[in-house]
């Protein structure tokens, strides 16, 4: 029962990394996805060294 519970664990920890690992490509296309269909919504060269700013 152990090494059940133990290989159950490995699996889970490795969809959870899995999970983390994907959603930064998704994110990232939803930005582009954002500005491509709200053109001069982004600000890239803030200056600041900060993130992408978008205009309200």
């Amino acid at each position: 029962m152990a090494n059940r519970e133990m290989a159950k664990a490995a699996l889970d920890k490795i969809i959870a990394n899995a999970r983390v690992h994907l959603y930064k490509p998704i994110q990232i296309a939803e930005i582009l996805h954002y500005v491509r269909m709200n053109p001069g919504t982004i600000n890239l060269n803030n200056g600041d060294g900060s993130f992408v700013h978008f205009k309200n």
